[in-house]
């Protein structure tokens, strides 16, 4: 699967998590405002910028984290825990986000391993440095993604429910909320998106929040709401210490869920991440069940599985129409160099460039050379919307982040400025690319 991916090109926002990558590694400053955390661009950047290199890297990142879920799950019988582990690997969403360079996979493989430790310190509750590994963990996963601070509060509701009514030491909670803030420490300085994130009224989406769960399956979410039935009628079938780990783990499922509605668009692979943590509780809900019944669903999962792989093989990849390549295709020009004006700043820029600030429209102009074979513009990763004037002719609009752009236009063999009239609404914002190409260009 890795290999059927663009060799030449990334697609989607691979783009930015590759260019800033590339800043880290040749020491230029980045400013990480309206962008995602740093950490995983950091962790690409130690290794050569070859595109499969770095989705392999991915991949292995990604692979570590069902490992953690395979250990994680010790006690619940080898073959439910193979079978769990094999239908994540399978899962189309699982894959798709795996073999691309997202954020992801660095944070559910730092999830994972904070589950873990945080599992061992409540079978061991003297051993300190484990809660300290938390802590740092905590850290990790907020200069990896911007969601953290739910997982953090997630935790901090756990650590309150097991020192209150499991009566674990109350140094447990003071070590904990230590360890919290801590991890919550890198909020000050990893730009402003996180913070914008938390503070933007969550829009009336119910529908869309539906909508994105449902791609996760009947067979899949029945399963997981029977296994929390399971544990919450059925507690005294769970050790304490499974009891103590489940509960954290469907704390943060139902988190990750509330988190939805801030986010102002949904993609399929942010379910990635809750994939194995529904899988993770199936496995005990299997083991602890009525052996048939075990039997029954784990035939239906593997069927289902199995039927959506299958699928997925046969599907093109829509992520694929966004791409921007690494080498500029034969029948097109690349115009790299622009003048950047926005609002007091001016200044060169060359392409890709990524640091529109929110709410603010920003002019990009540059100067080419038309002719009659080069008379499409072609617009790549551009976020979020923009206007396209060719000297001071409106020839079009760029509307859509998710697809490239492809604006033609007739000019004379001449020269002309053209200018792209951004509008950046949250996050990243900017432009990859921007080539002149003939009609007939196919992606």
């Amino acid at each position: 699967m890795l290999y059927k991916t663009p060799h030449n090109a990334l697609v989607g926002d691979e783009v930015f998590y590759f260019f800033q990558a590339t800043k880290i590694k040749s020491l230029e400053f980045v400013w990480f405002n309206y962008t995602q955390p740093p950490l995983y661009t950091a962790i690409l950047a130690l290794f050569p910028a070859n595109i499969i290199l770095l989705r392999t890297v991915n991949t292995v990142i990604t692979t570590l984290s069902l490992v953690l879920m395979y250990l994680i799950t010790r006690g619940s019988g080898r073959y439910i825990r193979l079978l769990s582990v094999f239908i994540t690997l399978i899962t189309p969403i699982y894959i798709s986000t795996t073999i691309h360079l997202y954020t992801e996979s660095l944070f559910l493989l730092l999830l994972m391993l904070l589950i873990f430790f945080y599992s061992a310190y409540y079978k061991n509750p003297q051993n300190n440095n484990l809660l300290v590994s938390c802590g740092l963990l905590c850290l990790a996963l907020i200069v990896t993604r911007s969601v953290t601070p739910i997982f953090l509060l997630v935790l901090a509701l756990d650590v309150c429910i097991n020192v209150v009514i499991n009566k674990k030491p109350r140094r447990l909670l003071i070590l904990a909320l230590v360890a919290l803030a801590i991890g919550i420490s890198p909020l000050l300085f990893s730009g402003g998106f996180t913070i914008n994130k938390l503070t933007t009224p969550p829009p009336a989406r119910l529908h869309d929040c539906i909508k994105v769960y449902a791609i996760l399956g009947i067979p899949l979410l029945t399963l997981y709401l029977a296994s929390l039935g399971h544990f919450v009628i059925k507690k005294k079938k769970y050790t304490e210490h499974e009891q103590g780990l489940l509960l954290l783990v469907h704390i943060m499922i139902l988190g990750y869920t509330l988190s939805f509605p801030f986010f102002k668009d949904y993609f399929p692979r942010y379910l990635m991440v809750l994939i194995p943590l529904m899988y993770l509780t199936i496995t005990f809900f299997l083991f602890k069940t009525n052996r048939y019944f075990a039997l029954i669903a784990g035939i239906v999962l593997v069927l289902v599985a199995i039927t959506n792989f299958s699928s997925y093989l046969t599907t093109p990849n829509a992520e694929y129409d966004n791409r921007y390549y690494l080498t500029t295709p034969k029948t097109c020009v690349e115009i790299t160099n622009w003048q950047y004006s926005c609002g007091n700043q001016q200044q060169a820029i060359r392409l890709p460039f990524f640091a529109v600030p929110e709410y603010s429209w920003c002019n990009f102009s540059a100067k080419y050379t038309a002719n009659d074979a080069n008379n499409t513009l072609v617009i790549n990763y551009m976020s979020d919307f923009a206007y396209v004037n060719i000297d001071t002719t409106q020839v079009g609009k760029a509307d859509s982040i998710f697809h490239t752009n492809l604006i033609p236009f007739m000019q004379s063999i001449s020269s002309h400025t053209v200018t792209l009239i951004v509008r950046n609404e949250d996050n990243i914002g900017g432009i990859g690319q921007v080539m002149l190409c003939d009609q007939n260009f196919i992606l």
